[in-house]
Formats: structure tokens, C-alpha cells, sequence
């Protein structure tokens, strides 16, 4: 099992392949060991921001302290599926600050230019892509449902409601979203709905939904209801009321976007010349 969990620590969408074809054979070996899979390859997922065409000197430091941190993860999960140690938590992802959109402006010749403002890099990142390979992987469209899935949305969810802009304004739009992660993400929490009571509905599904700025609101709503319709309509998803009522919440945060606002007009608009 070593040999399984070192190999996962890399973080290697290409390897998630492999391990998904025998996904069902890992579960009979050992129920835990495909989570501890998963978790070893997201903190390989997590990678330290080196330049290769232009080196510094504190990237050889970086670089050890990720193969530090992936054989920590490896050391710990081999610890608890040998029975000597509690099962170690999801890794947290790196933070990661959403910039707005920047548009394209030419500002009058009179006026000078104003210096751009130094931004802080962050020493590791998330690899999201890489990190959403594995868990589509490991999380089967079939709807089917287990006990570690609600950790994962709950250890996630401030995560991608950052990367998706929840900081920003309401009409921003997001600069390199996570756009790999967000579908499996979001198709994740549509299918833990009937797994949460309704203060972590609210916490780890409506807020971080409807806190998003409109355009990644529209996007992650659009993810996230195709899922939990499939679900409801094959029995597999929460109760009709809990369903409406997360639909009349996704409602209410619609009318405020400017999309549906233009779009109210418009009707309006040929309501009158009609």
C-alpha cells in the first residue's frame, strides 16, 4: 500500500487513471484506502510556484518542502489504514485570492501612466486542474453517494468560493477561474445535499453559491442544478421540499443579476411595442 500512496503523492492527473480503473478493487483491499488515495494525490495537487526559465534562489527550498509535505501525507495515511494512527484530515488548499477582469482602457495622452501595484505571489498553489482529474475520477456520475464526500465539500467550499470571486462585487468577472474544478466541484455538493441538515445546506451550498459575483454565480448554479435534477428525477436526491426550496433561494439571488435584469427589460420592452 506504500508504493500506492507515494505514487498518488505526486499529484499526477495521468496516474488518476490507473487508480479509477481499479477503484473498485482498491475498496475491497481496504474501504478507507481510496480516500486516502485521493487525499494523497490532492496534497500532491498543492505545488510550489518555481520558475523554470527563470530560477531563484528559494526554489530548491520550495521544492523540498512539497516532497516534505507529500511524504508527510503519505506517512500519515499509511499510519491510519495500519491501524496506529486517526485518519488525517482533507488538505486545505492553498488560499487563493480572485482578481477581477481587468478591461481594456487608453487613457488620455495628458495623463501619466500610474505605476502597477506589486502583487504578493503566494510560495504554493493549487493545482486545481490536476486536483479535478482526480476527483472526477473517484466521484462516479452514477449519483452514488459515500460518507467521505461531505468532508470533502465542507473542507473545499471557502476555497472555491474564493477562487470564484465571493470577495468581489456583484458584477465583477473573475479573472482565470477554476474552470476544471468548478463542475466536479459543484456536481459534488448537488449530490451531498441530501447528506447535509440545513444549517450546513446553507453554510457549505446556498451561501457559497449566492455570494458569487453574476457571472460565476450563473455558471456554478447552472453546474450545480443540472446535477441535483438528475438526482431527484432518479430518486437519489433529497426530498421535493428541500428541492424547491433550494430552487426558490437560487431564485431570489437570480433576479438580482444584471443579466436577468437586462433580460427583464428587453421582455418589457416588446410587451409595450407589441
Amino acid at each position: 500500500m506504500l508504493g500506492i500512496l507515494e505514487l498518488a503523492a505526486r499529484g499526477d492527473p495521468a496516474l488518476a487513471h490507473g487508480f479509477a480503473a481499479a477503484r473498485d478493487a482498491l475498496n475491497q483491499i481496504d474501504p478507507k484506502l481510496p480516500r486516502a488515495i485521493l487525499r494523497c494525490a490532492f496534497n500532491g495537487a498543492i505545488r510550489p510556484r518555481v520558475r523554470n526559465y527563470d530560477p531563484q534562489p528559494n526554489d530548491e527550498a520550495r521544492r523540498a518542502d512539497a516532497v516534505a509535505r507529500a511524504k508527510r501525507a503519505v506517512d500519515s495515511e499509511f499510519a491510519s489504514l495500519c491501524g496506529k494512527a486517526d485518519e488525517p484530515q482533507w488538505p486545505p488548499f492553498p488560499e487563493s485570492q480572485a482578481r477581477p477582469r481587468e478591461r481594456l482602457y487608453i487613457p488620455p495622452r495628458e495623463l501619466p501612466e500610474e505605476p502597477n501595484p506589486v502583487k504578493l505571489v503566494e510560495p504554493i498553489y493549487a493545482d486545481h486542474q490536476a486536483a479535478a482529474v482526480w476527483l472526477s475520477l473517484f466521484t462516479p456520475g452514477d449519483g452514488t453517494r459515500t460518507n467521505w464526500m461531505p468532508d470533502v465539500v465542507e473542507t473545499y467550499s471557502s476555497w472555491t468560493a474564493e477562487a470564484n470571486g465571493a470577495a468581489l462585487d456583484t458584477c465583477a468577472e473573475v479573472d482565470d477561474p477554476p474552470r476544471e474544478w468548478n463542475p466536479i466541484y459543484w456536481r459534488l455538493v448537488a449530490r451531498c445535499v441530501a447528506l447535509l441538515d440545513d444549517a450546513k445546506l446553507d453554510r457549505f451550498c446556498l451561501h457559497p453559491l449566492t455570494s458569487l459575483p453574476d457571472e460565476a454565480f450563473l455558471d456554478a448554479m447552472s453546474d450545480f442544478l443540472r446535477s441535483l435534477d438528475f438526482l431527484y428525477l432518479t430518486g437519489k436526491g433529497p426530498t421535493t421540499a428541500r428541492t424547491v426550496a433550494i430552487r426558490a433561494a437560487l431564485v431570489e439571488r437570480l433576479r438580482t443579476t444584471q443579466q436577468f435584469k437586462r433580460l427583464a427589460w428587453s421582455y418589457r420592452q416588446i410587451l409595450v411595442t407589441a
